[in-house]
């Protein structure tokens, strides 16, 4: 059992996963890694995810070197900046612990029905996805269970066959008359 230096959870050894912080690799969860991966790329991260650094960064983890804060809180300026320059003239009703100079995360956005629709779609798509998935195991089930039907029932058809082929041949009237002759 290993720390995580950026969440400091305990996870297993085999969970850590190798990420470039900063130009400098650290050994982290995996969960920390996905959500780091997010901000690596150039999309925008989503509120979760600044959520979920914010909260990382608001941690009072003794073990954490300072580039390591540093590097946090600089990918935490860097996307709320970019992200929410809009919500950020809004009073803040949540603020992270100054101890870290953390930025403060912005407000929630307001709800609209451009995103209820994309949600929708996104549930719609989902759905299809499962209901694909569901088709892809009652194939797989029915495979499975023919090549088991096979697998059984291969052995008994060739034994079956060489029943027929011994007794039709007269094999089995030599063997008699042998046995007989011989007395046992």
């Amino acid at each position: 059992m290993g720390v995580c230096p950026v969440c400091n959870c305990k996870t297993d050894e085999l969970d850590f996963t190798a990420h470039n912080i900063g130009g400098k690799e650290y050994k982290i969860c995996s969960f920390c890694h996905r959500q780091l991966k997010g901000f690596d790329n150039n999309s925008e991260p989503s509120e979760a995810q600044l959520k979920w650094l914010w909260a990382v960064i608001g941690k009072d983890i003794p073990d954490r070197d300072e580039f390591l804060k540093a590097e946090l809180e600089k990918i935490s300026a860097q996307h709320s900046q970019n992200t929410f320059a809009v919500e950020k003239t809004q009073p803040v009703s949540q603020k992270a612990p100054a101890a870290y100079g953390a930025t403060t995360p912005p407000p929630a956005k307001k709800a609209s029905s451009a995103p209820v629709q994309s949600d929708n779609e996104i549930i719609r798509q989902l759905q299809q996805r499962v209901e694909g998935l569901e088709a892809e195991i009652r194939m797989m089930k029915r495979k499975q269970m023919i090549k088991t039907i096979i697998e059984l029932g291969a052995p008994i058809a060739m034994l079956i066959l060489l029943l027929i082929v011994f007794f039709a041949s007269g094999l089995y009237d030599s063997i008699q008359q042998i046995i007989g002759m011989a007395g046992i």
